[in-house]
């Protein structure tokens, strides 16, 4: 079984030159994930829906425009329940175990937290996107510190991390990038406003690819831009039908996932950057943000307007 998909990969002057065509796909392909630096089989395409779990509102267990997920040693669930400005843990069955922090600005508070990430010691680490700071927790969920509490975040809105442990955020309000290692300190940065090759515009959830390459869905120029660990640009994904990407993520064998957000659609990358498969029926979901592949193979969803979590396999 295929389907036939027409992909448009723009490049800029002076990179490679790359021109897709018609694009005929096998479904029923495997790919690989990872949690922090666990593996995990994605089940193979066509993906189904398995079960869906929270509803809109401010009780345990409920949640309110979400748009972060992060999944642990032991498969919880930590959702970022940005618009209640809380994190919520749930167990993979989805059912609710915990809330962490509250509204405020003070430590272990939130407001409009946007995404989190693992790190390689274990810790969450949260953006924590209106206060301008990252917040990190232990692996048994206390508070630690402000992440790089010398630097002024302004807006974070990403979060992930590298081979070595650093730390990838992306700055909405800065349209930036900036790399920090595991103990804080700033490497570099890059980006800043435009919609040039080494250029941001509103720029959302980052990943980490092969050889460090580093993957950041730039929102308002409706593409996802593909630098490598020092900032200069490498390419950019982008179909005719994406617009406003929100999230992604980078499996072990290179391919990469991401939220076509206001399409409703998850898009699927080969390793060489040619779009393998779309999947998301009609009205199946509302803007989704952000996902993760959990240790069953199931690749686990952020539907943000819909204010709930997806869980396909």
């Amino acid at each position: 079984m295929s389907r036939q998909l027409v992909v448009d990969l723009f490049t800029f002057p002076g990179w490679t030159e790359t021109l897709l065509g018609s694009i005929a796909s096998d479904l029923h392909q495997i790919i690989y994930s990872y949690s922090r630096n666990r593996r995990y089989a994605l089940k193979p395409s066509p993906l189904e829906l398995k079960f869906s779990y929270g509803v809109e509102g401010a009780g345990p267990g409920q949640l309110r425009r979400p748009f972060g997920i992060a999944i642990d040693d032991v498969g919880r669930h930590f959702i970022a329940d940005t618009f209640n400005d809380r994190i919520q843990v749930f167990n993979g069955d989805g059912t609710f175990l915990k809330t962490i922090g509250s509204s405020g600005h003070e430590k272990e508070e939130f407001s409009y937290p946007y995404a989190l990430v693992f790190d390689l010691q274990g810790r969450l680490l949260v953006a924590d996107s209106r206060n301008d700071r990252i917040q990190a927790f232990s692996p048994k969920d206390e508070w630690l510190c402000y992440f790089a509490s010398d630097y002024k975040f302004n807006d974070p809105d990403g979060i992930a991390i590298d081979e070595l442990g650093n730390v990838v955020t992306s700055e909405y309000k800065e349209h930036r990038v900036s790399v920090f290692n595991p103990e804080g300190v700033l490497l570099h940065t890059f980006g800043g406003y435009g919609t040039g090759p080494a250029h941001l515009n509103d720029p959302a959830g980052v990943a980490v690819g092969e050889g460090n390459t580093i993957l950041v869905c730039d929102r308002s120029n409706h593409r996802v831009a593909i630098f490598d660990w020092t900032g200069k640009p490498i390419t950019q994904l982008k179909t005719a039908d994406m617009t406003g990407p929100w999230g992604c993520t980078v499996e072990k064998n290179g391919k990469i996932l991401i939220t076509n957000s206001t399409q409703d659609q998850i898009q699927i990358y080969s390793r060489d950057y040619q779009l393998l498969e779309t999947f998301g029926e009609e009205d199946a979901m509302d803007f989704p943000s952000s996902m993760v592949v959990d240790k069953n193979g199931y690749v686990v969803i952020v539907d943000t307007n819909k204010h709930r979590i997806l869980v396909y396999g």
